[in-house]
């Protein structure tokens, strides 16, 4: 779980991050304020992979996903 605090424009359930085979991906949980990958929305309730590199944004919060 991660949680994103201080920014009233994430919501609780904003997203789904969810690590299968070695890789990480994104579902967007119908949120109000959406989730974006590389500044494109995705759509709601579909499984986006994360790439080495991408910039994940909840809302206005950014994040750098960075494969370990």
């Amino acid at each position: 779980d991660f949680c994103v605090t201080n920014n009233k424009t994430v919501s609780r359930v904003h997203a789904t991050i969810i690590i299968r085979d070695g890789s990480c991906f994104v579902i967007d949980n119908n949120s109000t304020n959406k989730t974006f990958i590389n500044n494109s929305p995705i759509p709601v309730q579909t499984e986006i992979k994360l790439k080495n590199g991408d910039i994940l944004k909840l809302s206005n919060e950014e994040f750098d996903f960075i494969e370990g």
